[in-house]
């Protein structure tokens, strides 16, 4: 497989996304067009909320990007590990936890209809795709890296699976939380 395959397919399934949320921004034109009937006010207000649970997704996953990327940065400037590589992907690991449990708890605040996993994957996707753009262009490969090596380094997939994890366990950990007080 060639080095850019990998951040080829992630911007591909990103692209994807994008336009199906560009399709139902379309649909949104015509049936708002349309709009003499109830049913298709409803169904418009309906596709609205879908598009800006998508865009609000995406809005804080690149700003989990920002904060990562920038504590990843930063740690090159603090020297506690000899490896100065093992030490930053440490620092990111952990930091992520929490930006991504902040990250779904401001997500939650408006949907809580939205599984964990599809939340976390938006999270990731938006972070992948920033790496592809932004990351890797501009960090990596001016200091002998390449987009194979990024996108193939066991850091990086275990900071995604953490992505996805940590937002499941706080969409588990909500709807415990609310079903135990719908009971009560």
């Amino acid at each position: 497989m060639e080095p850019m395959a990998y951040s080829s397919f992630s911007v591909l399934v990103y692209l994807i996304h994008f336009t199906d949320y560009w399709n139902d921004i379309q649909q949104m034109k015509i049936i708002r067009n349309n709009s003499n009937t109830e049913s298709n006010q409803k169904t418009y207000k309906l596709k609205k909320q879908t598009i800006m649970k998508h865009l609000r997704a995406i809005g804080i996953g690149m700003i989990i990007w920002i904060i990562g990327a920038s504590v990843y940065n930063l740690s090159f400037y603090i020297s506690i590990l000899q490896d100065a590589q093992q030490q930053a992907n440490m620092l990111l690991f952990i930091a992520v936890m929490p930006l991504i449990w902040f990250g779904a708890k401001q997500y939650y605040k408006k949907d809580t209809n939205t599984h964990g996993y599809w939340v976390g994957q938006t999270f990731l996707l938006t972070a992948t795709a920033l790496d592809a753009f932004i990351t890797v262009p501009v960090f990596v490969i001016p200091n002998g890296g390449s987009y194979y090596q990024f996108f193939t380094d066991l850091g990086f997939w275990l900071i995604g699976f953490e992505f996805i994890v940590i937002t499941m366990l706080y969409w588990y950990i909500k709807m415990g939380i609310n079903r135990q007080n719908q009971t009560t």
